[in-house]
């Protein structure tokens, strides 16, 4: 049997990728320009979702409408798998208000 991978054991990602910059080189400043991309790019595809596809479960961005896949083809199932990421990124609002949309 072959034994899990130990930390020590994984390539350096910087062997992998040499121009990229390590998270750690950047300025606070940039991980904060960084970090509000992320939560913008998220918050466009959530928008669309509730919009455009919503009750479906997902959203089809190719035509922007909604899209049903056969092994996702549950109601509303974007919502719920969305709540956590609400909650991370601090989108206290959206959160409370998905919550009452799935209730």
């Amino acid at each position: 049997p072959t034994r899990p991978a130990r930390p020590t054991d994984l390539p350096s990602p910087s062997r992998h990728c040499p121009k990229s910059p390590s998270l750690f080189s950047l300025t606070q400043s940039d991980r904060d320009a960084i970090a509000e991309e992320i939560r913008e790019l998220f918050m466009h595809g959530y928008r669309h979702y509730l919009e455009d596809a919503m009750p479906a479960p997902q959203l089809d961005p190719l035509v922007c409408r909604s899209a049903r896949f056969p092994l996702s083809d549950i109601p509303y199932m974007t919502l719920y798998d969305v709540l956590d990421t609400l909650h991370v990124l601090h989108f206290d609002d959206a959160f409370i208000d998905a919550v009452r949309r799935l209730q």
